[in-house]
């Protein structure tokens, strides 16, 4: 009997990732590690983590560092319930881990991912063909311009503007960072894993193509889930490092002030020039969202008033000492 090769990866696939369900995270299994060429001994969860995505992705994902772990915990517990499975009930961004299995020929429109989201790709079997444009001004015009024209510009975008074709094979994995539009075909069957993740770097993109987005008006489906909560907290994390005050529960006695602390100060010289940049917008957005009859404040943050409020304080901190960089 002769075996489709994807039948042996689908099974290896469940292995490695179910194996730590089965045998514990904890476990010790033995590794060879290829930079150093010796073997090493890991735990089992740490390996089913590396397997699943880049490390660097894991270390600046905002799921991973910003969403409340409870939050990770509640959700793990939902998944018992037929209910939440059935109704695909989530209470976090679920939008980690894809496994993608795409025919032969199969083609896939100029799209940009959801929330301006950064996207990495790894071709366990096959290939895979992108085309990619880079999301300038003038290019996001162009493409909001045509999703909105629908089927009456049945153009292929990828001649309209500069657009770069990347050919990714079996083995290779790809970044496509936040808001670059690009469409994706399929020379023979294939075999993929992905996944979105926000960062600290992209916050302008990812919030200009949240705008993009509520104009041509995609499915919800098609939106990032909790997109408005995953700001919130990230500014609660922000004002936390700087200021010592917790905002997704009671104000802790250790409280500093604003403008004398020099932990402030040490903190905010401490920020990429690319994360100091996008604060600015950041900021705009959220006094954006207190505006609206449902702000989207995530669970547990009760004063976000006072807590945007904090947040402008230390901005207006950053400029002080000039570490915004306006050239970028």
């Amino acid at each position: 009997m002769n075996l489709h090769p994807y039948a042996l990866v689908k099974e290896d696939i469940q292995t490695k990732l179910h194996s730590e369900e089965l045998v514990g995270g904890t476990r010790q299994i033995e590794v060879f590690d290829v930079y150093t060429q010796k073997g090493k001994n890991m735990q089992l969860k740490d390996f089913v983590k590396y397997f699943n995505a880049p490390a660097f992705v894991r270390d600046i994902d905002w799921i991973d560092n910003v969403w409340p772990k409870e939050l990770l915990a509640r959700q793990k517990n939902l998944e018992q319930s037929a209910w939440a499975r059935k109704n695909e009930f989530s209470i976090y961004p679920k939008v980690q881990k894809y496994c993608i299995m795409s025919v032969k020929k199969c083609f896939t429109d100029f799209h940009i991912d959801f929330g301006g989201t950064a996207v990495w790709y790894h071709v366990l079997k096959g290939e895979k063909v992108f085309w990619l444009i880079e999301p300038t001004e003038e290019n996001l015009k162009l493409y909001e311009k045509w999703m909105l024209a629908g089927n009456d510009d049945t153009r292929f975008l990828g001649k309209l503007t500069k657009c770069t074709r990347v050919r990714l094979r079996q083995g290779q994995t790809m970044i496509i960072p936040s808001g670059w539009i690009h469409s994706v075909y399929t020379p023979v069957d294939s075999l993929v894993f992905g996944g979105n993740f926000m960062h600290s770097y992209s916050i302008p993109m990812q919030i200009r193509i949240s705008h993009l987005e509520d104009r041509i008006k995609p499915e919800k489906k098609y939106r990032f889930p909790h997109f408005n909560q995953i700001f919130w907290c990230f500014i609660a994390q922000i004002v936390q490092k700087a200021t010592h005050r917790r905002y997704q529960r009671k104000l802790s006695p250790e409280a500093h002030n604003i403008n004398g602390s020099p932990t402030i100060s040490n903190f905010l010289r401490s920020l990429p020039p690319l994360v100091i940049n996008g604060l600015f917008p950041l900021l705009k957005y959220t006094e954006h969202l207190l505006k609206l009859t449902h702000p989207e404040v995530i669970e547990g943050i009760t004063r976000p008033h006072h807590l945007v409020k904090e947040f402008r304080a230390l901005l207006n901190k950053i400029k002080k000492l000039g570490l915004r960089d306006q050239k970028i």
